[in-house]
């Protein structure tokens, strides 16, 4: 199971070895590279945030009390709805990366 906790926490393996937890910069650097990444492969708006949603799933533990923010996210249509959601959620949101994945 730690390629869950992995997809929830990009530091696990860090971690797990003794060095500092995610920071919430850390993880918006990540989660930016990924996007830009998936869209630049070649993959389509539409399916990037497809995926990226998916990632979300599991990332989204480490928001406490970010439901109303997480329904905004999953419900974004266009990828400029998806950044502007994830920037609400990234600077309005608490965040605790010792929270753990409860899939």
């Amino acid at each position: 199971m730690l390629g869950r906790g992995a997809a929830a926490n990009p530091a696990l393996f860090r971690v797990l070895k003794g060095g500092p937890p995610l920071s919430r910069f850390e993880l918006r650097d990540f989660h930016d590279r990924l996007l830009d990444d998936a869209l630049s492969s070649g993959l389509s708006p539409h399916y990037a945030m497809a995926r990226m949603k998916e990632l979300w799933y599991y990332m989204i533990w480490m928001f406490p009390g970010s439901e109303k923010e997480f329904k905004a996210l999953n419900k974004s249509r266009s990828l400029d709805d998806f950044r502007s959601a994830v920037s609400c959620l990234f600077s309005s949101c608490a965040f605790d990366p010792d929270t753990g994945f409860n899939g």
